[in-house]
């Protein structure tokens, strides 16, 4: 099986790159408001991990999914009426999205196999799925401390909580590791060694403060000593809503150019879209024979149908309660709406220093 991964960045040519490096074997590139290729099954946990330890945005799609909206979209306009009239009904029956919140990276993936062995993946008729089954089965995965699973009309939801607190707060430990991305913010060890500063990005999983004590003279190791520390990091949390089809959008007439030159990974120019709602097109081309590309985006500033608004705070509401339930913060939140594929696309991220590792 083939998959699609499109991700948000800079420097895209370094993470070309490092996927090649990394064995990974990269097809139908294509470069738009997003860098967006094809790997193979047997590359996706790969693919992941780089995309993770190089802190890009991304998302995984299956090619058979990509094919089935693609033809959907072509079809006549009755005849997708018709269609889309017979999935809302059939969604009432059946399981047809799987979505995971908490995790990403290759302990997301592993989440999603722990389902899809309990016999639930997309078109899972809704009578078979046993929900406790399916938490317990997703406790099993490494990482993973509690779990719960919802069924939100025809999506399956995986809520997963991992390890961010010791089981005995009064006790130490042999080393404090980072429970979320994000970047630090401020520290207090009272034993042990920081490996990380406030200003630093670390990713889930990272150590922040060590047992071990080194030697001030060549920082080789010359014993032990247990950990106590709290470490806090300014932490976002990133979300995609797809909430109507692009007929809820209309032009203003408001453009923006963006173009960029390209060399030897390096590039220039272009600038971030200062819409809050738009669409893109992408263009680029080689100037044979320099090894320059330029790449010129045109934006498309978009108004909102006042009917969508309130789906859309709406969403934004109940993810900001949710995390400040479950991380005990205030979150700022920033939000973007774009077309995609005919579809308008909340793109919601919320931010908050958390302690993202205490012992």
């Amino acid at each position: 099986m083939t998959y699609v991964i499109s991700a948000e960045g800079l420097n895209r040519a370094r993470l070309l790159g490092a996927l090649s490096g990394g064995g990974v074997t990269v097809r139908r590139v294509s470069s738009g408001e997003k860098l967006v290729f094809s790997v193979r099954k047997k590359d996706l946990s790969k693919a992941v991990a780089i995309l993770d330890a190089m802190c890009y945005n991304y998302e995984v799609k299956s090619v058979f999914s990509e094919k089935l909206r693609f033809l959907l979209l072509r079809l006549p306009l009755a005849v997708a009426a018709a269609v889309m009239a017979v999935v809302v009904f059939a969604s009432n029956f059946f399981v047809w999205r799987v979505e995971v919140e908490g995790v990403g990276g290759t302990l997301r993936l592993d989440v999603l196999a722990a389902v899809r062995e309990c016999g639930v993946a997309p078109f899972t008729p809704r009578g078979a799925v046993d929900e406790r089954m399916l938490a317990s089965a997703v406790r099993e995965c490494a990482g993973v401390t509690d779990a719960s699973v919802t069924l939100d009309g025809s999506v399956l939801k995986v809520y997963v909580l991992t390890a961010d607190e010791p089981e005995d707060p009064d006790g130490g430990g042999e080393a404090l590791v980072s429970a979320f991305d994000g970047v630090i913010t401020r520290m207090v060890v009272e034993s042990g060694t920081p490996l990380v500063a406030p200003g630093d990005v670390v990713r889930r999983g990272d150590t922040l403060v060590s047992g071990d004590i080194l030697s001030v003279s060549d920082g080789s190791v010359i014993g032990k000593t247990e950990v106590r520390a709290r470490v806090y990091a300014q932490v976002t949390f990133g979300y995609s809503y797809p909430f109507a089809s692009s007929s809820s959008l209309t032009y203003t007439g408001n453009e923006y150019d963006s173009t960029a030159l390209s060399l030897f990974g390096l590039t220039i120019g272009g600038g971030e879209c200062p819409f809050g709602i738009y669409d893109a097109e992408t263009e680029s081309a080689t100037l044979f024979p320099l090894p320059v590309t330029v790449t010129r985006t045109v934006y498309r500033e978009l108004a909102l149908a006042e009917t969508e608004t309130e789906a859309i705070e709406d969403f934004m509401l109940g993810k900001r309660e949710e995390l400040s339930a479950l991380l005990g913060s205030e979150f700022s939140e920033r939000r973007d709406i774009v077309s995609q594929n005919g579809v308008a696309v909340l793109k919601a991220y919320f931010t908050a220093e958390i302690c993202i590792g205490e012992i």
